[in-house]
This record gives structure tokens, sequence and C-alpha cells, in this order.
């Protein structure tokens, strides 16, 4: 994570990859970021950009990657506390 983070803020853009994944919508009302939308007699879908890492040769979706790097943080941070006197 830190040497991704140095790329993406330093150099020439961390090691993700882009593409677009599909989310389906059913009949009724669905709130989205920037509003809400109403889909009556039959589903859509929509496209919304999303990103990996390759992590060990291994496709890993930005948003897994950077919670289990949180995950790992706050048990650290627990840890630390916990050793306190």
């Amino acid at each position: 994570m830190t040497v991704n983070r140095e790329e993406e803020f330093h150099d020439s853009g961390s090691g993700r990859s882009g593409g677009q994944e599909g989310i389906e919508f059913d009949i009724g009302a669905h709130r989205r970021p920037g509003g809400s939308t109403i889909i009556g007699g039959r589903h859509i879908s929509e496209y919304a950009p999303n990103y990996s890492f390759t992590i060990d040769g291994v496709d890993c979706k930005v948003t897994e990657a950077c919670g289990a790097y949180l995950a790992l943080l706050e048990r650290m941070v627990a840890q630390f506390q916990a050793d306190l006197p």
C-alpha cells in the first residue's frame, strides 16, 4: 500500500488497473450518489468504474485491498494500545 501510495502521488500513478462493473437494478426506487432513480417495467444496468491492484499475481478490488489494509492498521493500533502500561 505504501509503494502504491507513493507511486500515485509522487510518480506516474499507482499500479492499479481500471475497468467497468455492471450494476443491475430491479423495478423500484433506488438511491445513488447524485440523486435517485425510479425504474418501472423492467430492470436496467448501470456501469460504474472499478479499479483493482495486482497483489502477488492476483487481481484484487482496490476497495477490498484498502479494507484489508485498514483492518490491519486497526489491529496494530489496538495491539499498541493494549501493550501500553
